[in-house]
C-alpha cells in the first residue's frame, strides 16, 4: 500500500497541491481497490493486485493530462448527494450550493413551483426537489446528453423533476415549458469567448463549452433572453442567476457589469415594482443577481 501511495503522490507532485494530492489518492484508492477511506487511515498492509495497480495508473496519467477527477470516476458531491457526472455537463461548483442554500432559505412553502434553466447535471434542481418535496420542480436544457445525465441523476436520488428539452433563447421555450412559476434559477453560460486563452486547461479541454461560452458581442444573451422568458410568463418573479465579471469595452469593472446586467432586466421588467440584489459568493466574490416582483 505504501508503494502505490508513493507512486501517486510522486506522479501528482507539482501539478496539486499537497491537500489535493491526499484527497485523490484516498479517492483513486477507494474507487480502485474498493477501500473505504476509513481503512486506508489505519491498515498500513492492504494488497493491491497487478489489475487495481493497471487501473490506478490510469487515472493517474488522466489527472496529469488536466482532466478532472470527476470526470474520470464519473461523480461528484454536491450539497451532499451524489451525482453523475459526463463530459456533457458541467462540474458541480461550490459557489452553487449556496446558490441553492439561498433558494432554501426563502423558499419553504408547500407546492412551490420551480423552474431551473439550463439544468445540466441537474443539479439544482435534483438538490431543491430533494429538498423541498412538496415543489413542483422543471428543469429545462437544450442539451440531450445534459437531459439524460440530469434525469439518471433524479431517479439516482430518488427524486421527482420534470425535464423538458428546449433551447431558452428561442421564442417557442415558451410553449415547451408549460406553467406558471414561483422561483427561477439558472447558472447560464457567462464566459466570453475571447477569455479561452486565459482559462484553465482543466475547464477548457474538458468541460462543455456549449454549458460555458456566449459570444463577446452579446455576453447578457441568456440573462435577457431568461428575463423575456419570466417577463412573458410570471405575475411575478423570484430569479436567481449566477454572473460574472465579463468585461466589455463599455465595462470596465465589476459594478458596471452589475449595473448593466440591472438596466437589461429592468428594461424588461419595466411594468412591475421589482427589486435587484447582487451578493457574494463565500470568496466574497460578487457572484449572483437576485430579482424580486
Amino acid at each position: 500500500m505504501k508503494e502505490i501511495r508513493n507512486y501517486i503522490e510522486d506522479s501528482l507532485k507539482g501539478l496539486f497541491s499537497a491537500e489535493e494530492i491526499r484527497s485523490l489518492t484516498k479517492m483513486i484508492l477507494e474507487r480502485c481497490c474498493s477501500i473505504p477511506q476509513q481503512r486506508l487511515l489505519f491498515d498500513k498492509d492492504i494488497q493491491i493486485s497487478d489489475t487495481q495497480k493497471q487501473d490506478i495508473e490510469a487515472i493517474v496519467t488522466r489527472l496529469k493530462n488536466q482532466e478532472p477527477i470527476q470526470y474520470i470516476l464519473g461523480t461528484a458531491c454536491f450539497y451532499d448527494l451524489d451525482f453523475n457526472v459526463t463530459p456533457d455537463v458541467l462540474i458541480p461548483r461550490p459557489e452553487t450550493e449556496e446558490l441553492v442554500e439561498r433558494i432554501l432559505s426563502r423558499h419553504r412553502q408547500q407546492g412551490i413551483r420551480i423552474l431551473d434553466i439550463g439544468t445540466g447535471s441537474g443539479c439544482i434542481a435534483v438538490t431543491l426537489a430533494a429538498h423541498l418535496p412538496e415543489a413542483r420542480v422543471v428543469a429545462a436544457d437544450v442539451s440531450p446528453g445534459a437531459l439524460a445525465t440530469a434525469a439518471g441523476n433524479a431517479a439516482k436520488n430518488k427524486v421527482t423533476v420534470h425535464f423538458v428539452e428546449t433551447d431558452i433563447l428561442a421564442r417557442k421555450a415558451l410553449e415547451d415549458i408549460p406553467g406558471v412559476f414561483d422561483v427561477i434559477v439558472s447558472n447560464p453560460p457567462y464566459v466570453k469567448l475571447s477569455e479561452k486563452e486565459s482559462m484553465e486547461a482543466n475547464v477548457l479541454n474538458y468541460e462543455p463549452h456549449l454549458a460555458l461560452f456566449v459570444t463577446d458581442s452579446d455576453p447578457l444573451l441568456f440573462y435577457r433572453s431568461i428575463a423575456r422568458f419570466g417577463n412573458d410568463r410570471e405575475p411575478w418573479i423570484d430569479s436567481f442567476n449566477r454572473k460574472s465579471n465579463w468585461q466589455t469595452p463599455a465595462m470596465k469593472t465589476v459594478e458596471e457589469v452589475q449595473l448593466q446586467i440591472v438596466r437589461h432586466l429592468c428594461s424588461l421588467t419595466d411594468s412591475r415594482n421589482h427589486n435587484e440584489e447582487f451578493f457574494g459568493d463565500f470568496q466574497f466574490i460578487q457572484r449572483f443577481d437576485q430579482i424580486l416582483s
